[in-house]
């Protein structure tokens, strides 16, 4: 049988809980995971202020079950 809870009691439950992460959460810890590197060091490759090193880029690579190339595309004019 289900707990009869006011208003307010459901309110506070709610703000108390701990939200489940996101599927860009998961997919942040997953790269930090694979490369044990910091959340702030996976947004930055994310926002393409810093890029990870060879070592970084084969685990993901792998952690991703793709080439490199396709994670990191080399753009026109040399540019990785």
């Amino acid at each position: 049988m289900t707990k009869k809870m006011t208003l307010k009691e459901r309110y506070e439950e709610a703000k108390n809980s701990k939200p489940s992460p996101t599927p860009a959460q998961v997919f942040i810890q997953r790269c930090m995971d694979a490369c044990h590197v910091t959340e702030n060091t996976v947004r930055g490759w994310l926002c393409n202020s810093r890029r990870p090193d060879a070592l970084a880029q084969e685990a993901l690579a792998k952690e991703f079950d793709c080439s490199v190339e396709e994670l990191f595309p080399i753009e026109e004019g040399g540019q990785q």
